[in-house]
């Protein structure tokens, strides 16, 4: 039996084409952007590793983040209102508070509302987060990736079911959040991307 032999110049170029020539096909990476309300005053340094854990965390699933921090005075609103506007359904919004509230359990980081036709909101206990960090578990700009990642998780997969294992389970290993080991699995990847191309093909949504 002959073995057909392909060169790496080869396979690239017929990668190409048919990415750009099959019907329906779409070059677009899924993208959805996170607009996050810092109402807990956290300071930079933490936000800005949020941010990158959780792009870190969503490039295993080929799902590109971007991080949009919004103003959350009237005053800053209206000298900077990059929040403005009207948005899309891959534009999510997360709020993140001082402390949580009497109704959520004592483990529990935070909340999404999830949602069949396409939920957008998380909310994060900053005191949560601080009480992991006082603990020595990881930093806070960490543990708040992780838990932004896994609302967000939320929001995408549709459901407020946790798996029995990685980012999606609950409560987390200690082990596991210190040395960022929770990603989502395959099967979850699949999913979100599947359900943030859906939502890129959506008109834009009512404010």
């Amino acid at each position: 039996m002959k073995m057909a032999v392909v060169t790496r110049a080869s396979t690239l170029a017929l990668c190409f084409i048919q990415t750009f020539s099959l019907p329906g096909a779409s070059s677009a990476r899924p993208v959805v952007t996170v607009r996050v309300f810092n109402y807990a005053g956290i300071p930079p340094n933490a936000m800005a590793r949020a941010e990158r854990e959780l792009t870190r965390i969503f490039s295993t699933t080929g799902i590109q983040t971007h991080w949009l921090d919004c103003p959350v005075s009237p005053d800053a609103l209206q000298k900077a209102p990059i929040c403005g506007g009207s948005w899309y359904w891959t534009d999510l919004l997360l709020r993140v508070i001082p402390a949580a509230t009497t109704d959520r359990s004592n483990n529990s980081l935070g909340f999404s509302l999830p949602s069949p036709e396409g939920g957008l909101m998380a909310v994060i206990f900053y005191d949560r987060v601080e009480e992991l960090a006082n603990a020595k578990v990881a930093g806070a700009g960490q543990i708040l990736g992780h838990a932004v990642a896994h609302e967000i998780g939320h929001l995408l997969l549709g459901s407020i079911i946790h798996s029995s294992s990685g980012l999606m389970s609950s409560p987390w290993r200690r082990e596991d959040l210190k040395f960022a080991r929770l990603l989502f699995s395959p099967q979850e990847a699949k999913k979100m991307r599947r359900e943030v191309i859906r939502r890129m093909q959506l008109p834009l949504r009512a404010e």
